[in-house]
């Protein structure tokens, strides 16, 4: 086994030890930390070769998936729509006429993008690095624009701030994070035994306490 092949097979066993940690026990502490019920979504974003592994990780520690692949949702970017020469409302009317079982989530940058977007239809807005102060005027301005439209928060959002996100008026908060979270700690102790308690622990479960008195049974012939 050549040196690079040793590297390699030393950092997948790092990354497949860190990913269960990180991803089954961050969103614990966000879910906590956000609390009001709202979910704390992971996304496709994990460690290559370990998304089986980081999927049941998440579901472990109470979060949610977002997706695993483009094609479970159309998520509509900026740098999707830089390609189309055509408004929102159309947009959103053409997807829903191709795909009319999905949702449309689309990111926005501000604001007046996000209430343009409602108005145009969407079903969820993907708020990207807004403050919680961004958040609760986008949830003020959305809800006056078109009612019942889901806001998505992603984006600079951590367990110190979720509590903030989600009382600004948040649906669901969106994060990659979790999967790069450092390895829980484990430890092993060890301590020493004294003769009676090493013999009883060597006899194994069921074991008598104490030795058999008398000679040996040699029962019936």
């Amino acid at each position: 086994m050549n040196v690079a092949s040793c590297l390699h097979d030393h950092e997948l066993a790092r990354l497949l030890a860190r990913t269960p940690h990180a991803a089954a026990s961050r969103p614990t502490r966000w879910a906590s930390a956000a609390a009001g019920g709202v979910p704390v979504a992971c996304t496709r974003k994990n460690v290559p070769g370990t998304r089986a592994l980081s999927a049941k990780a998440v579901r472990a520690g109470g979060a949610r998936l977002h997706r695993l692949g483009l094609s479970e949702t159309l998520l509509v970017f900026d740098e999707h729509r830089r390609f189309l020469d055509e408004d929102p409302a159309t947009t959103v009317r053409r997807l829903k006429a191709a795909e009319p079982e999905k949702k449309i989530v689309v990111e926005v940058a501000d604001v007046e993008e996000a209430v343009r977007w409602a108005q145009a239809g969407a079903d969820v807005l993907q708020l990207e690095k807004f403050a919680p102060e961004r958040v609760a005027a986008c949830r003020r301005l959305v809800d006056a624009a078109r009612p019942g439209v889901k806001l998505a928060a992603t984006g600079g959002v951590d367990a110190g701030n979720a509590r903030a996100y989600a009382d600004a008026g948040a649906d669901l908060i969106v994060s990659s994070a979790p999967y790069w979270a450092p390895p829980r700690d484990v430890k092993v102790a060890f301590a020493r035994l004294d003769g009676a308690r090493i013999d009883r622990a060597c006899a194994g479960p069921g074991a008598p306490s104490t030795p058999a008195s008398g000679g040996l049974d040699h029962g019936n012939a």
